[in-house]
């Protein structure tokens, strides 16, 4: 395992746990376990897609691991949890905005 791969691997798991604190703060606010879920799966999908594109070589076990959590995320906090769109589009902004930071800083 390469410097790149150790990278990839570190910012991995610190955005995981960012969007575990991130879902955490959802389900405390009362939207629900699966709304929390979403959030989280969300979050992570597209912070993992940043991460194969971004550092080392692109990994298509990643970047489709990360779409199919995505995926299942939004799936989640619409369908099941019955949350409102806003969520939606508010957990998707939290995963893209870290997604990009992760970008920007393994580009530099």
């Amino acid at each position: 395992m390469g410097y790149t791969e150790d990278k990839r691997f570190q910012i991995g798991w610190l955005s995981v746990v960012l969007m575990l604190g991130i879902a955490i703060l959802v389900g405390y606010s009362g939207l629900g376990l699966l709304a929390a879920a979403g959030v989280f799966l969300l979050g992570v999908g597209l912070i993992a897609v940043a991460l194969s594109f971004a550092i080392g070589k692109k990994e298509p076990l990643i970047t489709g691991s990360g779409a199919l959590f995505a995926i299942i995320g939004a799936v989640l906090m619409l369908i099941y949890a019955g949350a409102e769109l806003l969520l939606v589009i508010g957990g998707a902004l939290a995963g893209i905005a870290l997604a990009a930071i992760v970008y920007v800083v393994a580009k530099k």
